[in-house]
């Protein structure tokens, strides 16, 4: 895995922590858009839902990442 899109985990994760949801949205989607075949973007876009309480739309990213690699 690439050293930017660990970067952009660790971040991502932390954003949620802290609930500041607008920055953490930007930041998984320049990691989609830089990562489009990688499931991990995906599945923090779901995380991140969740924690917003936007159910239908975090499985929306969940059923996206699992897509890209079932396992």
């Amino acid at each position: 895995m690439e050293k930017d899109l660990l970067t952009a985990i660790e971040q991502a994760k932390e954003l949620i922590n802290e609930k500041k949801f607008e920055e953490c949205e930007a930041l998984i989607c320049a990691a989609m858009f830089e990562y489009p075949h990688d499931p991990i973007p995906h599945n923090l876009m779901g995380l991140m839902l969740e924690s917003r309480n936007s159910h239908p739309e975090a499985m929306k990213h969940f059923r996206a990442a699992y897509a890209l690699d079932p396992t």
